[in-house]
């Protein structure tokens, strides 16, 4: 007998990971759930507005949500029957606007909108002061917000209100409820703010003679060009302005495509397609997180296989794949035989950084029987 028989051996202690560690790994398993198994339509109708300091909001997807495809982009809508509150935020926003008519002033600058019309707030040192206004005597106002939710906090996601709508005011006065998600007010932020931005002058420099560019003289004078395209930037992209085309994915009109470049920004991919009565949009094989609001008709999609069925006011979303070899396959049907179906598209404009196969390749898999 040796003299280890018969002595217990010790378990061994469980082992767990450092807390941040095991943070970021319930992050991913819960990321991952999202998208396998997240609501991919997201109803328009029945869901309510809320009343919030600038307005009365319809949420679809914001990051706090986990039980939606994909949350990578910030996306509501707001109706108004006079005038919105009055705020200040970094720019990137791309504002569609559903019915009504009116106009939206930006930086003390009035711009006319009417349905089918898109609002861009430019990105813009001291961000974009904006309040819009409704021309319509006897109806509402709407728009749907569309704002790529990681490139947005590159920018300081942040909101400073200057005045609250006519509805909050009535409800809540001029000021915040105790435990309201709303933004408060900082105007004494505010003012150090910019008292501290008025102190710092910056130095204007000149190339050395005779030097050598370097690629720091290149970021001077890219950035030299962006300041002077936004001057002239077009914040209003009218519908009725932007051709049709017809290509192997069906009939489209571009707002925002990484080659259009007079636009107030360029953080979003956004076109509007149109579905002839009974047909439908061609296939596609491509990364997801594109969302598709559905301005009008009826129809579904078939999404990796399984149909999803929708109708006007919905929000169809293609979650984002962690199967690279896999991706995500979709297509459009038009359920409606005598009339079109309008899907407004967007998804973060990444194409540049990224590329445009976002790791998994856009390929065409069907036409769309008008190609």
């Amino acid at each position: 007998m040796t003299e280890f028989q018969g002595v217990r051996q010790r378990e061994a202690e469980p082992w767990h990971l450092p807390p941040e560690f095991e943070a970021h790994a319930v992050y991913q398993r819960n990321w991952r759930v999202r998208a396998e198994q997240g609501r991919r339509v997201i109803k328009g109708k029945g869901n309510p507005f809320i009343l919030v300091e600038q307005g009365h909001i319809r949420n679809y997807v914001n990051p706090t949500q986990t039980d939606v495809a994909t949350t990578n982009m910030r996306i509501f809508q707001h109706i108004f029957k006079k005038v919105t509150g009055k705020h200040t935020h970094q720019g990137g926003y791309s504002l569609f606007i559903v019915e009504g008519g009116g106009y939206t002033v930006v930086d003390g600058v009035r711009h006319n909108w009417k349905p089918g019309d898109m609002v861009l707030l430019p990105i813009k040192k001291g961000g974009c002061e904006h309040q819009h206004f409704n021309s319509e005597p006897d109806r509402s106002s709407r728009w749907l917000a569309l704002n790529p939710r990681p490139l947005h906090e590159c920018l300081g996601a942040y909101t400073h209100q200057k005045e609250f709508c006519e509805d909050w005011k009535q409800a809540h006065g001029d000021g915040v409820v105790q435990g309201s998600t709303v933004w408060l007010r900082d105007m004494q932020q505010q003012t150090q703010s910019k008292a501290r931005a008025q102190a710092i002058t910056p130095l204007k420099l000149t190339p050395q003679k005779g030097g050598q560019k370097t690629r720091w003289d290149e970021l001077i004078e890219l950035r030299d060009q962006q300041r002077e395209q936004l001057k002239h930037a077009r914040v209003v992209v009218h519908f009725d302005e932007l051709p049709w085309e017809i290509n192997p994915q069906g009939k489209m009109k571009w707002y925002l495509h990484p080659g259009i470049k007079d636009t107030a920004h360029h953080e979003s991919i956004i076109y509007m397609q149109e579905i002839p009565p009974g047909s439908r949009s061609g296939k596609l094989i491509h990364q997801g997180g594109t969302a598709f609001y559905v301005w009008k008709g009826k129809g579904y999609s078939i999404i990796n296989d399984e149909r999803f069925d929708w109708e006007e006011e919905d929000l169809i979303l293609l979650p984002v794949s962690i199967r690279w070899d896999e991706g995500v396959t979709y297509q459009h049907f038009n359920a409606d035989p005598k009339e079109p179906a309008l899907l407004l598209a967007s998804a973060p404009n990444v194409w540049d950084s990224m590329g445009v196969d976002l790791g998994i390749g856009l390929e065409q898999l069907e036409t769309c029987p008008e190609y």
